[in-house]
């Protein structure tokens, strides 16, 4: 039995305590047009997250969610995914 599951008389159940975590991610640029036709570069990242538990250590459902990158700058899960990672081991393209 580990920590997260819990049985009295004859029910067990498991309450797990869920933290959501980035495992991999990607930086990448797009060439859009503006309101006015002009070409310009948007940068974007896209992460892979995955919840687990800090108890156990289990993990479930991964999932992928994108952005821009400001917005993935202000992210918390993707700053300390990224100061975690050194920068040889993170994709740009």
């Amino acid at each position: 039995m580990t920590a997260c599951t819990k049985t009295f008389l004859f029910f067990t159940w498991h309450h797990h305590h869920w933290h959501r975590s980035v495992s991999w991610a990607e930086t990448y640029s797009s060439e859009e047009t503006n309101m006015w036709g002009r070409p310009t570069t948007g940068k974007y990242v896209t992460c892979q997250t995955q919840y687990f538990c800090s108890d156990c250590g289990r993990t479930k459902a991964e999932a992928f969610c994108g952005c821009d990158k400001a917005k993935a700058d202000q992210c918390a899960i993707h700053r300390a995914w990224s100061e975690a990672t050194p920068a040889d081991k993170q994709l740009f393209t």
